[in-house]
């Protein structure tokens, strides 16, 4: 059963049925890969907890990615995505303690793509956070569709323009 940081498994090793006999429960992995997206689990200090078979198709990851940053493996940055002008999904669910959904430019090799992440805390017996699963999708738009608002397109860039001549900030 995979732990981190020497906390308890994120499921039971078994579990009794109405008959009063003992099967084992599904492990992390078999449940995280029922997910025809790609879905990740990810702990409060950025580093990923397990990841489904999607998950590391989508980042061409042949290596386990279990252990690395989250903002390493999908940004290839060396530090969180929130210091990188991207909304961090992690913090706000950690800090929040509830489900949120944002739009994120994520890397593959030299290729960028558009995703939506939707990411839930995972809360423990106490009802403590330690653990997030996160699950994008890809957002398929026109080929340079001048209206999109995300990421580096002409016009969310025109919009950031406008914004900072009407109200310039120091950052």
């Amino acid at each position: 059963m995979k732990t981190s940081n020497n906390k308890e498994p994120l499921l039971s090793t078994a579990f009794s049925t109405s008959d009063k006999s003992t099967i084992a429960k599904p492990s992390c992995d078999d449940l995280i890969n029922i997910f025809n997206d790609p879905f990740v689990i990810i702990d409060r200090h950025y580093k990923i907890v397990a990841s489904n078979k999607a998950y590391q198709n989508t980042f061409h990851q042949k290596n386990s990615i279990e252990g690395k940053f989250c903002y390493e493996v999908s940004h290839n940055y060396n530090s969180p995505c929130s210091q990188h002008g991207e909304h961090c999904p992690l913090e706000t669910v950690m800090h929040t303690g509830k489900p949120t959904t944002v739009l994120h430019i994520h890397k593959h090799g030299d290729d960028e793509e558009q995703v939506q992440i939707s990411a839930s805390p995972i809360h423990d017996d106490r009802g403590d956070i330690h653990y997030m699963g996160e699950t994008m999708v890809s957002i398929v738009k026109e080929e340079k569709d001048p209206q999109l608002l995300i990421g580096r397109t002409p016009a969310i860039l025109h919009l950031i323009s406008i914004l900072h001549r009407v109200a310039p900030t120091q950052s």
